[in-house]
């Protein structure tokens, strides 16, 4: 909303002044992102949205991680306290599969730290990685998947809670790796 006033100084020539008197809010950044999806965008801002929701009623996860928002991707990014790398949950609604990661942005010496602390990584977390260090591109990962079908909801508690239980250990253990 806009509110014109008149300015006239002097003998000069009136000239009008706008003053913004109100902004838009969150819900038209709101109905803009939510119109125009598809069925798997709108699965997985829910699905999200679900997940948000039980990290914030997990005491131990909260003391680790904030909530954040929740948005229509197959992504949804987790800190570990460095901006070198981060923790990447992920849904395939088409493979039925989510997949937990730790993404590596342009640093390949953080990869190779990692891989050199492979088989402790992998006893401590409990998990089986694809180890990518992905030599042509920016960025490496390791990543462990499980399957899950996310077009079922019944299906969603035990993939939050395998989610916040790995995220945990992962930070954990990679930021331990990362420190020696």
């Amino acid at each position: 909303m806009l509110e014109i006033e008149v300015w006239k100084i002097g003998d000069s020539l009136a000239t009008p002044k706008f003053n913004i008197v109100s902004k838009p809010n969150d819900w038209g950044k709101t109905q803009k992102t939510n119109n125009g999806l598809g069925k798997a965008q709108k699965l997985q801002g829910e699905f999200w949205q679900a997940f948000g929701e039980y990290g914030a009623s997990n005491e131990e996860y909260l003391k680790e991680f904030n909530k954040r928002k929740a948005l229509p991707q197959h992504w949804y990014d987790l800190p570990m306290g460095s901006s070198e790398y981060h923790i990447s949950l992920t849904c395939a609604t088409q493979r039925n599969e989510i997949g937990i990661e730790v993404y590596i942005d342009n640093n390949k010496e953080i990869y190779d730290l990692f891989y050199e602390n492979k088989y402790m990584i992998e006893e401590k977390t409990y998990l089986k990685c694809k180890w990518q260090r992905l030599d042509n591109k920016n960025a490496s990962r390791i990543k462990a998947i499980k399957k899950c079908d996310v077009n079922n909801q019944e299906e969603w508690e035990e993939a939050f809670e395998w989610f916040g239980r790995q995220a945990l250990i992962i930070k954990k253990v990679f930021n331990k790796a990362y420190n020696k």
